[in-house]
Parts: C-alpha cells; sequence; structure tokens
C-alpha cells in the first residue's frame, strides 16, 4: 500500500475484481457514450463476462489489479472508496513476452490528480520487473482523447483495428 494526498494504493489480483466492477461498469457506459458506432456492444458486454476473461489471464499467464482508494475518516464516520483501477496482464505470444494494460479507469471527480500516471507508473513497473518486451494497449474508438496521455508514458498509435459491426450493412 501507499499512500500519496490520502489515496491508497492496493495491488493484488482476481480478488480486488468486485471492487474493480462498479468502476469498470461506469467506464463500459463512458465508452458506450463515446462511440459512434459499437453502442451496442458496450450495453450488450457485461462484467461477469469480462470477470472470466481476466480470471483467465490469471491462469494462463500473469494478471495485476492495482486499484485507488480514497480513505475518508471522521470523528465517527470512517469510508473506504474505490475510485480508480488499473488491470495489466503478461503473457506470451511465439517467443515475445507482451504486458498488456487491460483496462484503466479513474472516476471523473478525481481526474487530474496523477491517479491514473500513477495506476500507469505501478503498471509499467510490474513490467520492467517481469522484463517484459513488448507492452501494448488499447483505446476504444471515440476515445481518442487519452492518446495524449498515453504518449508521456511512451505508447504511441501502431495500426488501426478495424472491426465489421454487421448490423450496420447495407442489406
Amino acid at each position: 500500500m501507499n499512500a500519496n494526498d490520502g489515496i491508497v494504493y492496493l495491488t493484488g489480483s482476481v480478488e480486488l475484481l468486485d471492487e474493480v466492477q462498479p468502476l469498470w461498469e461506469q467506464l463500459a457506459q463512458y465508452h458506450a457514450s463515446k462511440t459512434k458506432v459499437f453502442t451496442g456492444r458496450y450495453q450488450s458486454f457485461g462484467f461477469e463476462r469480462r470477470r472470466r476473461m481476466f480470471i483467465a489471464l490469471a491462469q494462463s499467464g500473469k494478471l495485476r489489479v492495482d486499484l485507488a482508494q480514497v480513505h475518508n475518516s471522521s470523528a465517527s464516520i470512517k469510508s473506504i472508496q474505490s475510485i480508480g483501477y488499473c488491470v495489466d496482464s503478461i503473457w506470451t505470444k511465439f517467443d515475445r513476452t507482451i504486458g498488456e494494460v487491460e483496462s484503466l479507469f479513474v472516476e471523473p471527480a478525481y481526474c487530474g490528480r496523477g491517479i491514473g500516471g500513477q495506476l500507469m507508473r505501478l503498471a509499467l513497473e510490474w513490467f520492467e520487473k517481469h522484463k517484459v518486451e513488448t507492452r501494448i494497449l488499447y483505446v476504444a474508438e471515440g476515445n481518442e482523447d487519452v492518446f495524449d496521455f498515453y504518449r508521456r508514458f511512451g505508447f504511441f498509435k501502431r495500426s488501426t483495428l478495424l472491426e465489421q459491426v454487421r448490423e450496420n450493412l447495407a442489406k
């Protein structure tokens, strides 16, 4: 655990996914609102399916979850609120070790406070510790505003993946 300006960072794996779920669902709603084409996919792709994917990654490789929390306490009330997360994986393709930032989100009210940057640094330190050769992440269509954030960490657009949306094909 690291504390910085009242923010506590927890590190774990699949045991933290229950804390990630409400934040991930906010991210899915955000993506659904930003996309021009894939709204239905975000609405139908629930967290339980994503959880199964994360668990499979944990079983076949390595999975790390970093969770940012605010610990509020007053004389009579103590509360813990999860405000951001980063899920990362390490896997092998052919003979290459790949580290992937699977998902990163910070509550909008907490953006601009360095939390996303700290979550990225924790992921990159983990990749470095495991001697990951290639580091990747995907940015959803409609969320291109985050490119500048990722450039600060050395991530650049390498290719563009196009996915056929059958509902949009002319009949």
